[in-house]
């Protein structure tokens, strides 16, 4: 069998274009479609006149599956159209960790971009292979729930992630909330809706991203958390307990997230996800 020989060097064509590897580095990724193809008697056909495996996909592209696969580190240009494009090659070859660093570089956060605890946290509560797509920046787009509407609405499963003026990061996706930072000193925390409640997002027409249960737009009790864009500025506020459950690991804090508190945030982004 061909793995018991992973010194020996390996011929590729890809898509027209030459390439030739360690069999070693074709089987570093363990759960990859390479490894699949070469761990065993190859799968794939070899080339008569010139020795080759062929695999049909983009060569150009291959050049960068192979580094990643050598280094265990992504390098790549800075263009979406390239990494939505070498995000369907890593998928593809089914490399996970390649898939990872290619959606953590989509997220394009201007909150998130500077702690990489907070930007793992929040991809890995989302579905995996999930990509990122800006829809709205209130920095750049206008501080007013019609901004927020006019750029964010009809666009699928959203994240939203906001950051207040004493640090404090809130975020949702669908049917879940988590914090970020805030005065628990236990990490990022996620926030699910108790048991059987059918709560989740409510944009009513005046006020920005909301979520819990809604019953009225003006009544900030139905909320567990809300945005209201006013002139220039975002509020906010959050009365944790009414859809969602604080998690009992936040403690004695407990009360500081179920006791009405208005904010008022420096930022707030929304990202398109695709998975």
């Amino acid at each position: 069998m061909i793995a018991r020989h992973s010194g020996r060097s390996v011929k590729l064509n890809v898509g027209g274009k030459i390439y030739k590897t360690m069999l070693a580095t074709l089987l570093r990724d363990p759960n990859s479609w390479l490894n699949d193809m070469f761990s065993g008697w190859p799968q794939l056909s070899q080339d008569e006149e010139d020795g080759a495996y062929f695999i049909d996909r983009d060569g150009e592209l291959f050049r960068y599956v192979l580094n990643y696969l050598r280094n265990d580190e992504l390098f790549c240009p800075d263009d979406k159209l390239f990494r939505k494009e070498l995000l369907a090659e890593a998928r593809f070859y089914r490399l996970q960790g390649m898939i990872v660093c290619l959606n953590r570089l989509s997220l394009e956060s201007v909150i998130l971009k500077r702690n990489d605890e907070h930007l793992s946290a929040v991809i890995s509560w989302l579905p995996s292979g999930s990509s990122f797509s800006l829809l709205f920046r209130a920095s750049a787009d206008g501080n007013s729930s019609e901004s927020f509407h006019s750029y964010s609405d009809n666009n699928g499963p959203t994240l939203v992630v906001a950051k207040t003026e004493r640090e404090q990061f809130k975020a949702d996706r669908d049917a879940f909330l988590f914090t970020l930072v805030g005065p628990v000193e236990n990490g990022p925390q996620k926030i699910s809706l108790y048991p059987g409640v059918n709560g989740g997002i409510h944009c009513g027409r005046n006020l920005g991203p909301s979520f819990g249960l809604g019953y009225g737009i003006e009544a900030c009790g139905d909320y567990d958390f809300r945005f209201v864009g006013r002139g220039t500025d975002f509020l906010g506020s959050f009365n944790f307990g009414r859809a969602f459950e604080c998690p009992s690991i936040m403690g004695r804090w407990s009360p500081f997230f179920r006791g009405g508190c208005d904010l008022s945030f420096s930022e707030l982004e929304v990202f398109q996800v695709k998975f």
